[in-house]
């Protein structure tokens, strides 16, 4: 009401305001037009856009639930495959488990043991030890046995050096070759051939021969008395240290009678059989030995007279 107020004060102007306004009316015909087509204009756009959103609203939606049941079926798909793939990659694991284990096996039973060679190794580095604690016994017995012989070789010498010297001990009326001139005492080496026992040392050497006479085989003689010992002169020609002793061949050097004693061995093993002597009568004689070497009648003349 308020705005029609001074309408109210003034009636009689109502009717020429109306004419004013008609006439102005359809002076904005044209502009009223363009404003009616924008407004139509924004309208259909703004439907056109709500329906294109709406439409692109329920296409999405659709689109959704459809890939979503696809996708659900194919999932299903994919779920057997990645189950059944994984049962694969299971058995195949298993299958490879069982391989190795049974290659294993195989190789350390009938190819290679790393058990067995670990074995075999420990009992080869056990042997080497008892062999080593064997070799270190067998080398101080080694060591031990060398020195004896040593020592025993060096008492052999002494003996024989004694026994060669032993003639030269100072007496009470004159003084030896190793005496201390001016005095009447032994001297070191004195003292020592003074200890030194030679019936011991002689019945030892008579021992040794005994025995080894004993080891040699024994001979048929032929002979009897003094031609028994001319036979056994016979046979033991070649044997040089046989009758060192009783020949008296006491002053030889040991280097001169160990070189006989090689070169009467050595003849002796190629001598094959000993000489047979036939029984032969001689007439009486005095048949004696040398007093250094041994001297028989000329056997071997007769021998061969009556082979002749």
């Amino acid at each position: 009401m308020a705005c029609i107020e001074h309408y109210i004060k003034d009636a009689e102007n109502i009717f020429n305001e109306i004419v004013l306004r008609h006439n102005n009316a359809q002076n904005n015909v044209y502009t009223e037009y363009l404003a009616a087509r924008t407004i139509q204009r924004w309208f259909r756009g703004y439907v056109t856009r709500k329906h294109l959103a709406f439409l692109n609203s329920c296409a999405t939606m659709i689109q959704k639930h459809w890939r979503g049941y696809v996708d659900r079926k194919y999932y299903t798909v994919l779920l057997k495959d990645a189950v059944h793939k994984m049962f694969l990659e299971y058995y195949n694991q298993m299958a490879t488990k069982i391989q190795k284990v049974w290659r294993g096996h195989h190789v350390r039973t009938h190819i290679f043991s790393y058990y067995r060679l670990k074995a075999y190794i420990n009992g080869i580095l056990n042997k080497n030890r008892e062999f080593l604690e064997q070799a270190k016994g067998y080398e101080a017995h080694t060591k031990h046995l060398l020195q004896k012989t040593k020592q025993e070789e060096c008492q052999d010498w002494l003996a024989y050096l004694s026994f060669r010297v032993h003639h030269l001990i100072r007496t009470h009326q004159i003084e030896g070759v190793y005496s201390n001139h001016g005095t009447c005492e032994y001297s070191n080496l004195e003292q020592h051939l003074k200890k030194f026992k030679f019936k011991d040392f002689m019945d030892l050497k008579r021992a040794k021969e005994k025995q080894k006479l004993l080891k040699e085989p024994q001979h048929n003689y032929i002979f009897e008395g003094r031609l028994r010992e001319c036979e056994e002169v016979w046979l033991h020609r070649n044997d040089a240290g046989k009758y060192s002793l009783a020949t008296g061949e006491y002053g030889r050097d040991k280097q001169e009678y160990q070189q006989r004693r090689k070169i009467s061995e050595i003849l002796h093993r190629q001598q094959d059989k000993p000489m047979k002597f036939l029984p032969v009568r001689y007439p009486d004689g005095d048949y004696h030995l040398n007093a250094k070497t041994y001297q028989c009648p000329p056997l071997h003349s007769s021998v061969n007279k009556r082979n002749s």
